[in-house]
């Protein structure tokens, strides 16, 4: 298995969330990388920068 590198002008670390969907499959909903902020609302209101994952 290879680590994941990102891709094109990807900043490291990336964020994928995914939800399940009627269908039963799950469907990519955000693809973040750093320095890229995302407000994301299920399950829970929440505002983030993967960047600053790093920092925690």
């Amino acid at each position: 298995m290879r680590p994941f590198r990102g891709q094109g002008n990807d900043e490291l670390p990336v964020i994928f969330t995914y939800a399940l969907a009627e269908n039963g499959e799950y469907q990519l909903t955000h693809r973040v990388s750093a320095g890229t902020t995302a407000d994301f609302t299920e399950p829970f209101k929440l505002t983030l920068d993967p960047a600053e994952l790093g920092r925690i």
